[in-house]
């Protein structure tokens, strides 16, 4: 995701706690904030947010999530958001967190400038599980199989830190992130997809692997239980665009 599709700092919800109920409300999903006490799952950890975070998060988390139809999010098997702060998982700090086997995402307000990559990776782990894509895959296999290379063999020498707007070269990824595995790679693809729009269809015209990819989340998402149609990705060309 390029600079100019963080959200700005100065962009602020007044009642923060009002969107994130006219949200909830719209999406048929239980949007929380973290406080102690709140059971998390193992290896999990997190703070409760500070007031102002939340109020410079709302604006970009209604603007992602309100890109999808209602109902998605329960016919994907999301229950609840979870927003927090100092998200953790193994002692290293994430965005966001998919909890596949409880049905909630976590997500961390400290990071509102890239919000919308987070929201929308993590989500569509719920989709590739809904799918019964996400612990086995034969059509991203295939893909895998006719060149790519997921691990440290895949950098090429690149720090697994770096922003995905340095991650240029033709190499059958969008990001670093990507080039961990499958699963990584269709969440961040996507997600390239509803963020950085106008530079993944660059690559892909130089990128055969890419654009089988592209091609193979457009497929599935059109069968999805929602309306993942022409106008959908209209306006995700249209989002890539605002800045």
């Amino acid at each position: 995701m390029t600079p100019e599709h963080q959200f700005p700092m100065t962009s602020e919800d007044r009642n923060p706690r009002k969107t994130l109920a006219t949200l909830a409300a719209r999406h048929e999903v239980a949007i929380v904030v973290f406080r102690p006490g709140l059971p998390m799952q193992k290896l999990i950890s997190a703070i409760a947010p500070e007031e102002f975070q939340l109020r410079f998060y709302a604006p970009p988390l209604a603007l992602s999530l309100n890109r999808y139809p209602a109902g998605f999010f329960p016919a994907i098997g999301v229950t609840a958001i979870v927003l927090c702060a100092s998200l953790t998982i193994h002692d290293q700090h994430v965005a966001g967190i998919a909890g596949l086997r409880d049905g909630v995402v976590h997500l961390d307000v400290e990071d509102s400038g890239y919000a919308d990559l987070a929201i929308h990776h993590e989500i569509f782990h719920f989709f590739d599980a809904h799918s019964d894509t996400f612990d086995c895959d034969e059509e991203w296999e295939a893909v895998y199989l006719a060149g790519l290379k997921y691990g440290p063999q895949a950098w090429r020498g690149r720090a697994s830190s770096e922003p995905m707007s340095d991650f240029t070269s033709a190499s059958g990824f969008v990001s670093v992130n990507a080039a961990v595995n499958a699963n990584e790679d269709k969440a961040d693809t996507f997600a390239s997809l509803m963020t950085d729009w106008a530079r993944v269809t660059r690559l892909s015209k130089t990128d055969p692997l890419i654009k089988r990819k592209i091609d193979l989340i457009h497929k599935r998402m059109s069968g999805s239980p929602a309306s993942f149609d022409e106008n959908f990705w209209r306006k995700a060309v249209e989002f890539d665009r605002r800045g």
